[in-house]
């Protein structure tokens, strides 16, 4: 055997994962920022079948205008293809960074991050609206004498927005600390008025990572605590991930603590279609509630029903340092993961460079199914992935690579899209290209909506709640194509359909 066919073929198992399926491949990847530095946290998609990234900026050139500061929030929005439709920079002559986005019911979008007000050294919670061509509704600023920083937003169904993140004050804008930090969640209108503010946690250092809705009107947090008084019962070893389920008004409902005798954090959270949750933590742990501990720091995925019970989890790495930062849900019930990893054994496979952006696709069981490691020579990360319903996939991620993966590296670091094309798996959707999107009779409707235009002969499709979640699926078949939502409650829906020429979306509101 020659040593290319010897490459070639470890190039090959390098994408297999343990059920013998084959990574996808890249079906397009693209730079966006300036000569400075530029990372995109947080990514979302659009009815439009485009994108919408939110992170930082520090370039005044490029695909960057309007810089107001050092370093600048800063969101773009592309088409379906990559090419870039506007773009926004958003903040002060200092400080600013998003690490949240969500879409608002009006089809606009919600930033939440950190601001350092100019000379002070303290930073303070920075919210933003934005309209649906980028355009800033409001903005407003959070906070008191100390540091607080928001790290997730989630659209709520009053068209306000709750925000998530720590505070170390305890004045100003933030009362009921317990201690050193607390997780603050803030409720906001929206007009961006404050409608409440809780801090959680004990005399510690506490902190919130990622929110969101729950089916009862509520939320659901995910944070770490260092703490064992307060709100905290349970504090199993050095940093736990908390769980903390707070009704609408904020009162907690139950807490959770789980994890090992070392550390852990969450970075992710979402309502799973069978109405669970699932999160995803980085830890250093192998014992107590983890099992499966690679090495260094491992990605812990933890499978939870509806009281906050762990079903299953699974950790995934190497003996070096990965840490996953986002995780979307697929139509068959299994999963997509995105993050960073120094790790070349293990469960990963094919690394680049120093540090690569990895991808693992996972059964609804937490079986590891097939993984990817995407860069170059240099630094490179998985930011947030979003499913796509023509059975791709799109990473937003960071690179500092100008080789490898990275095609029309920019600066100094980029952020970095990649489409990731259809998996080959018995459970996949077909493949295709986009289709317009068709119109649902009637709309708004009290239980039975008709999809017309021609959409193919045979329709897969998903119904989505407000929370992301799958409420319904099936497939719909001609003449009829007619979806029953009559057992759901009022509110508004994405119906996410597949045909054998393509993919659409149409949203429906049920009376």
């Amino acid at each position: 055997m020659t040593r290319g066919s010897v490459i070639a073929g470890a190039v090959l198992l390098s994408q297999i994962g343990l059920n013998g399926q084959v990574a996808p491949t890249i079906t397009w990847q693209n730079c966006y920022g300036g000569s400075a530095d530029e990372v995109g946290h947080r990514l979302v998609r659009t009815s439009d079948h485009g994108f919408v990234v939110a992170g930082f900026t520090t370039s005044v050139d490029g695909d960057v205008s309007g810089q107001h500061g050092d370093h600048d929030t800063w969101a773009f929005k592309t088409d379906s293809t990559g090419a870039l439709i506007w773009q926004r920079t958003v903040g002060g002559v200092s400080w600013d960074n998003a690490h949240g986005l969500a879409q608002a019911l009006d089809g606009g979008f919600f930033l939440a991050g950190m601001m350092t007000p100019y000379p002070i050294l303290y930073s303070q919670v920075s919210a933003v609206k934005l309209d649906g061509l980028g355009n800033v509704v409001w903005s407003v600023d959070l906070g008191g004498s100390s540091n607080e920083t928001a790290r997730d937003v989630a659209a709520t169904s009053d068209g306000g927005c709750i925000v998530a993140g720590s505070a170390a004050s305890n004045d100003g804008d933030v009362s009921g600390n317990h201690g050193l930090s607390d997780a603050w969640v803030v409720k906001l209108d929206n007009a961006g008025a404050m409608q409440w503010q809780r801090c959680f946690g004990g005399s510690g250092h506490d902190d919130g990572w990622a929110i969101i809705n729950t089916t009862d009107g509520g939320y659901l947090l995910a944070g770490s605590t260092w703490s064992l008084d307060g709100d905290i019962t349970v504090n199993l070893g050095s940093g736990d991930v908390w769980l903390v389920k707070i009704d609408v008004a904020g009162n907690i409902q139950w807490q959770k603590t789980l994890g090992g005798t070392w550390s852990e954090s969450p970075r992710d959270l979402l309502a799973t279609s069978d109405g669970g949750y699932l999160f995803a933590a980085e830890t250093r742990s192998s014992d107590g509630d983890v099992l499966g501990q690679h090495g260094d720091q491992d990605m812990w995925i933890v499978k939870l029903d509806a009281n906050g019970d762990i079903q299953w989890q699974n950790c995934l790495g190497g003996t070096g340092l990965d840490i996953p930062l986002d995780i979307d849900q697929l139509a068959d019930g299994g999963f997509i993961l995105t993050g960073n990893s120094r790790s070349t054994d293990g469960d990963v496979s094919g690394n680049h460079g120093i540090m690569d952006a990895w991808v693992a696709r996972l059964s609804d069981q937490g079986t590891l199914l097939w993984q990817k490691a995407m860069g170059g020579t240099d630094f490179d990360g998985g930011d947030a992935v979003e499913v796509m319903s023509n059975g791709r996939s799109m990473i937003v991620g960071h690179t500092q690579s100008a080789d490898g993966d990275v095609q029309n590296f920019i600066g100094v670091r980029d952020v970095w899209m990649i489409e990731l094309g259809e998996e080959d798996l018995a459970t996949g959707v077909p493949s295709g290209s986009d289709l317009p999107d068709p119109i649902a009779i009637p709309n708004p409707t009290n239980g039975l909506v008709h999809v017309t235009e021609q959409i193919g002969p045979l329709v897969h499709y998903s119904v989505f709640n407000l929370l992301g979640a799958v409420v319904r699926s099936g497939r719909l078949e001609t003449p009829d194509r007619t979806i029953d939502l009559s057992a759901l409650p009022p509110g508004p829906y994405l119906i996410d359909g597949t045909t054998g020429q393509g993919s659409f979306q149409v949203r429906v509101i049920k009376e």
